[in-house]
């Protein structure tokens, strides 16, 4: 669970901070944006499940 906190959290700021120029360079829209974050947020928490299981 550690290493996922450590690998994950720098890898979702990172996401946040880049987003603009990530949205100019690839002409990506918010809900695009926004599904690729919550894409992210979805296999974590379903590696958390596996994990638990």
């Amino acid at each position: 669970m550690a290493l996922s906190a450590i690998t994950f959290g720098p890898g979702r700021m990172a996401y946040g901070m880049f987003l603009p120029q990530l949205r100019d360079e690839f002409g990506l829209g918010a809900g695009t944006g926004g599904a690729i974050a919550g894409l992210g947020f979805a296999a974590f928490f379903l590696a958390l499940l596996a994990t638990a299981y």
